[in-house]
């Protein structure tokens, strides 16, 4: 082993040559050599005892230039270090799960906080766990799907909490490979307050829209110069349709008599700045 790299040469004295003679499987290694000219090669050496009878005639080895293999792995297992790092501390909870059993392999820490499982908790879960048991069919279904695809969208799914609460999350996933095998990584976003917002704001029109049909005062809604919504009450005071109202080309000035057209104009100019 006088061509091993300085790196491995106390390694390889660890080797123990004299089980070759005591009929055990050969010895093997693999290791960094260094050539006359420098460079660098990774090995993979087998040696072997070879006797006549009872008499010793020494050792062969069997050497394999794996230099390419090697670099290749080294370069995944960097790959896959940064990748982790990413996964780990990406502030969108994330996990991966077999898409076979459903069960989970990882869980970064964003997950761990929005969910309230530990990683422990989550390694005897599978997906159906973080589920209604209403929702599990769609599921289910879903996954069918999402196998298929290396990349997918999930909008709008319900998803239960360690301490109960239904949230509302979109699942964004993809195929990759974890520890040598298939799975599926997956980003959640709560889009649980936003969904609250949202249906506040939806209910608020529609309280609006209710109020302001029965109102018997004109309701006009104006956005940049353009009608964006006439009451009824408008369209029977002021002789247009709601088609008109709503043309692109209607000029809401159209709706005041030319004498007031400037003091109008002025005042709208002042409320648009606050004034």
């Amino acid at each position: 082993f006088s061509l091993a790299a300085p790196e491995e040469k106390d390694r390889l004295k660890g080797m123990d040559p004299d089980s070759l003679g005591r009929g055990l499987p050969p010895e093997q290694a693999t290791f960094w050599i260094v050539r006359p000219d420098g460079t660098r090669r990774y090995i993979h050496n087998r040696s072997y005892f070879t006797r006549k009878g009872k008499r010793s005639l020494g050792y062969f080895m069997v050497t394999a230039d794996i230099t390419e293999k090697r670099l290749g792995e080294l370069a995944l297992m960097e790959s896959e270090k940064q990748y982790r790092e990413l996964f780990e501390n990406n502030p969108q909870p994330m996990w991966i799960y077999d898409p076979q059993t459903l069960a989970f392999i990882a869980v970064n820490e964003a997950a761990v906080r929005l969910y309230g499982y530990s990683r422990q908790e989550f390694a005897a879960m599978t997906l159906k766990d973080i589920r209604p048991l209403e929702d599990v069919p769609l599921l289910l279904e879903n996954i069918a799907r999402s196998v298929k695809l290396r990349f997918d969208r999930t909008s709008m799914v319900r998803h239960r909490t360690k301490d109960g609460r239904l949230i509302t999350v979109e699942v964004v996933g993809h195929s990759v490979r974890f520890s040598g095998r298939d799975a599926r990584m997956v980003m959640i976003n709560d889009v649980t307050e936003r969904q609250r917002i949202e249906e506040a704001v939806r209910e608020s029109e529609e309280k609006f829209r209710a109020l302001a049909e029965q109102s018997p005062n004109m309701i006009f809604i104006n956005q940049g110069g353009r009608v964006v919504y006439a009451n009824p009450r408008c369209v029977e005071i002021m002789g247009y349709s709601l088609e008109e109202f709503y043309s692109p080309e209607f000029d809401f000035m159209t709706l005041i008599a030319p004498e007031d057209r400037e003091r109008i104009w002025r005042s709208y100019q002042s409320h648009l700045q606050g004034q």
